[in-house]
C-alpha cells in the first residue's frame, strides 16, 4: 500500500486553475471558491501554491491573470517551486474556456475528499492495532470521521463574507422568480408565515409535556413535507416503526386507529385504506425506529442517507431519548451533548433538524401550564444550542371544569413560537383531532369563535 499513488487528478487540477487564470472574473472566481474555499483540496504542492496566490489577489480586489499570479510568486520566492512562469502560462493556455470551471472544482474536491478518507482509515487501522480505545468506541470515531469526511471539506472555513454573496443573491432571484420557496414549508399557511418555514442548517427543538401532541404534529408536519415531495428521515426513539406508520396512516385516511387496531374496519374503510397506503407509498419518507438509538448512530445514518438517497429534512423523536457516546456526570451534560450534535449535522449537511423535547412535569403544578424558555434551561444546551423553539400546548387538557363541561376548549392546541433565529416570535392557534390524531390550523381562533 506505501506504493499506492493517492487519488488525485492532475488535468482536473491543471483545468481549474488554467480557468480560473484565463477569465480571471470575480463571479467565476467566487464560483470555485465556494466549492474549495482552501487550497489544500489540491494534491499539487505546486498547485496549492498558485490557488492560494490567485485566493489572496481576489480577497484584495486585485487583477488575476497570469502576470499578477507571477509576480506574487515571484514576491513570496515561490515561483520557482511552482513550475516558473513558462508553467503558470501554460495552465492558461490549456484550456480554451473558464466555463467548466465548477465541474473541474468538484472533480478536485472529489479526489481531496477520497485522499482524507484513506487518511482517516489509515489512523484508524493505527489506533486499532495500539488497542487504547474499545472497539465500539472506536468504531463510533471512525464512523462519524469518515461520513463527515464524504460531505464536506472542512466545518464553516474562515472565508470572506464576500465569497457568500453569490449564492446569497441567486437564492434571492429564485425566491422572487418562485422557482423556490424560501424554507422547507410546514404547510401551514399562518405558521409558514410566521417562520418562514424550516431553514438550512438550523435546529428547531418543538417542546412540550407527554400526551400534549409532539409526535403527532411532528409526524403531521413531516407528512406535510413528503408529499411537498422533499425527503424526510424520522427518528421515532420512542414507537416502533409499525406503530408510528399505522398512526400516520389513519391521520392521512382520516382513519379510527382504535377501530383499526381493533379490526374493526368497513368496506369504505379499506377502500380509503388501500387509497391512503397507495399515495405514502409514493413519499420519500423513512422511519428510523431503533429504540435509544446512540447520537453517532443516528448522524451517521443521516450521512448515508444524505450520499446515497438523499435527506432534505430530519425529524428527531424525542431529543432526551437520543443516547449520548461517551460518559456524562449529569443528564445535564448528555442532553448537551446530543442537542449540541443536532445542532452540528444540521450545519454539516446543510439541512434543517427537527427534534421534540420533553420539558419538567413542574410545568402542569402551575397556575398557568402555558410553557415558556425557561422551562427547558435544566435541560442541556437546548435554550442555547437550538436555532428556534416552539412549544406544543393543549388548553384543553388544562381546561376548568365548566370548559370541559360546555366543550368550548374541546380540540384548542397552540403551537408557540418561543425564540426564532431569523423570525418573529408567537403563537398560531389548531384544533386537534384526536381520533385522527391530525393537526389543523384555525382561520379563526377559539376565542373569535366564542
Amino acid at each position: 500500500m506505501a506504493d499506492r499513488v493517492p487519488p488525485h487528478s492532475q488535468d482536473a487540477e491543471q483545468a481549474l486553475l488554467g480557468g480560473m487564470l484565463l477569465d480571471g472574473d470575480r463571479l467565476v472566481l467566487a464560483k470555485v471558491f465556494t466549492i474549495l474555499p482552501l487550497c489544500g483540496a489540491f494534491y499539487s504542492a505546486a498547485h496549492r501554491r498558485i490557488f492560494d496566490v490567485i485566493r489572496t489577489l481576489y480577497d484584495s480586489k486585485e487583477p488575476v491573470d497570469i502576470t499578477t499570479v507571477s509576480l506574487e510568486l515571484e514576491r513570496r520566492d515561490e515561483l520557482t517551486d511552482s513550475g516558473g512562469r513558462a508553467y503558470v502560462a501554460g495552465l492558461a493556455s490549456n484550456v480554451a474556456t473558464a466555463a467548466n470551471v465548477e465541474y473541474y472544482a468538484g472533480v478536485v474536491l472529489e479526489k481531496y475528499k477520497l485522499r482524507k478518507i484513506i487518511e482517516i482509515a489509515s489512523d484508524i487501522v493505527n489506533q486499532g492495532y495500539r488497542q487504547e480505545k474499545l472497539p465500539g468506541e472506536l468504531a463510533d470515531e471512525a464512523s462519524a470521521l469518515l461520513l463527515e469526511s464524504a460531505v464536506s471539506t472542512e466545518r464553516e472555513p474562515v472565508r470572506l463574507i464576500s465569497t457568500y454573496m453569490v449564492p446569497i443573491i441567486e437564492h434571492i432571484g429564485k425566491i422572487q422568480a418562485k422557482e423556490t420557496e424560501p424554507g422547507i414549508m410546514t404547510q401551514y399557511p399562518r405558521l409558514d408565515n410566521m417562520t418562514v418555514g424550516f431553514q438550512r442548517g438550523e435546529l428547531t427543538v418543538i417542546i412540550g409535556r407527554p400526551g400534549n401532541g409532539k409526535t403527532s404534529f411532528a409526524d403531521n408536519v413531516a407528512s406535510n413535507i413528503a408529499i411537498s415531495g422533499h425527503k424526510v428521515y424520522m427518528a421515532s426513539a420512542e414507537m416502533s416503526g409499525h406503530a408510528f406508520a399505522t398512526r400516520t396512516l389513519c391521520t392521512q385516511g382520516m382513519l379510527n386507529s382504535m377501530a383499526l387496531r381493533k379490526g374493526l374496519v368497513s368496506d369504505e374503510d379499506w377502500a380509503t385504506i388501500s387509497e391512503t397506503a397507495g399515495i405514502i407509498g409514493s413519499w420519500k419518507y423513512w422511519i428510523d425506529a431503533r429504540s435509544r438509538i446512540n447520537i453517532n448512530e443516528l448522524v451517521g445514518q443521516v450521512h448515508r442517507m444524505k450520499m446515497q438517497e438523499g435527506c432534505d429534512i430530519v425529524f428527531v423523536d424525542y431529543l432526551q431519548r437520543v443516547k449520548p457516546v461517551g460518559k456524562f456526570y449529569s443528564r445535564y451534560e448528555a442532553v448537551g451533548q446530543v442537542t449540541e450534535s443536532l445542532s452540528d449535522l444540521a450545519k454539516d449537511l446543510d439541512i434543517p433538524v427537527v427534534a421534540n423535547a420533553q420539558i419538567k412535569r413542574e410545568v402542569d403544578r402551575r397556575p398557568d401550564p402555558t410553557p415558556t424558555i425557561s422551562d427547558i434551561r435544566e435541560s442541556g444546551e437546548i435554550e442555547q444550542t437550538a436555532d428556534n423553539v416552539w412549544a406544543i400546548h393543549r388548553p384543553e387538557l388544562y381546561a376548568s371544569k365548566e370548559d370541559k363541561k360546555n366543550g368550548r376548549l374541546s380540540g384548542a392546541a397552540d403551537v408557540i413560537i418561543l425564540k426564532a433565529r431569523n423570525g418573529t416570535t408567537g403563537k398560531v392557534e389548531f384544533y386537534f383531532d384526536r381520533t385522527h390524531t391530525k393537526f389543523s390550523e384555525l382561520q379563526t381562533t377559539f376565542t373569535e369563535g366564542f
